[in-house]
């Protein structure tokens, strides 16, 4: 994935996942799936595939336990 410039010029930064970016990033996940499944997926296998999402501690779990970057604007 290629990160463009922000309209200042300055790059997205990059910093380790923290556990108060569970709520932001569950969201994230849900929409991409929701948005960009759509074409390829019915909307059984889209609700399933969200549902799995549903545990936010398994999910926070999950990003803690290998190297997770989030990029941020500011």
């Amino acid at each position: 994935m290629i990160l463009s410039a922000t309209a200042k010029g300055t790059p997205p930064a990059l910093r380790p996942f923290l556990p108060k970016d569970t709520q932001i990033l569950l969201r994230i996940a849900r929409a991409s799936i929701e948005q960009l499944a759509q074409d390829e997926y019915s909307s059984g296998q889209i609700e399933a595939w969200v549902a799995s999402f549903d545990d936010e501690a398994a999910f926070a779990a999950r990003l803690a336990a290998g190297l997770t970057l989030v990029a941020t604007l500011e």
